[in-house]
């Protein structure tokens, strides 16, 4: 699927920027006693599109963390995918319907980063969009289960 390869990739990219930023701190730093400034800020924000374009991909391919406690037959296997998908779903709709509210108050305020003055809200809206599209792929992941197919590690 084309969005879980962008979405992929876009974290990619996040954590090899991740690493520039890092680097470069580091020796900036240590060897020239002037670290990057905003570093911190930077890592911050690719940190949290890190996890936020992780999440669709891992609801999607059903590659959440599972406990498995007690042997079930494959149908209630089924029925076990199933209600974690809706609550997973549920969960994604409420983080993200609660962070884009927290987006437009941000926004109203005018709030930005510390020492980069990156407004607030662009990356609340951002993980609440992402947010979203997890709770939307927990809900397709559903369809893998009524198609009796397995949960994949691998792209379709």
């Amino acid at each position: 699927m084309f969005v879980q390869r962008l979405l992929v990739a876009l974290a990619s990219a996040c954590l090899v920027a991740l690493m520039g930023v890092v680097v470069v701190d580091v020796v900036g730093r240590n060897l020239l006693s002037h670290p990057l400034v905003g570093a911190t800020e930077i890592e911050e924000i690719l940190i949290g599109a890190i996890v936020f374009l992780g999440y669709p991909v891992l609801a999607l391919r059903e590659m959440h963390i599972t406990v498995d406690l007690i042997s079930v037959g494959p149908v209630l296997r089924a029925v076990q995918r199933v209600l974690a998908a809706l609550v997973g779903a549920a969960l994604f709709a409420v983080i993200g319907w609660r962070l884009w509210v927290q987006a437009e108050r941000v926004m109203r305020y005018g709030e930005t980063t510390g020492v980069l003055a990156i407004p607030i809200w662009t990356m609340l809206a951002g993980i609440s969009i992402l947010a979203g599209v997890t709770a939307v792929f927990f809900l397709l992941s559903i369809g893998r289960v009524l198609r009796g197919a397995a949960p994949s590690a691998s792209p379709e």
